[in-house]
């Protein structure tokens, strides 16, 4: 699955990888690249994902998720 996220709020480097961090903690092995610049959060995973799960790490980090797609590898 994955998943392209339109995210605000994220200022730096640092920001990029609490939201990585968060989201490889809840999904180990997934492939997810945070843009500070690009206010983007791509998510991918071989196995079955929360879209909600995700949304919701996000926003416990402190950021709002404004919209996002979602695809079937």
């Amino acid at each position: 699955m994955r998943i392209e996220l339109k995210v605000e709020g994220m200022t730096c480097g640092g920001c990029e990888k609490g939201v990585e961090g968060a989201l490889q903690e809840l999904y180990p092995g997934s492939k997810i690249k945070a843009s500070h610049t690009g206010n983007t959060v791509s998510f991918e995973s071989d196995e079955k994902v929360s879209v909600k799960q995700v949304i919701d790490t996000i926003r416990n980090k402190g950021y709002n998720v404004i919209s996002w797609e979602n695809s079937v590898n």
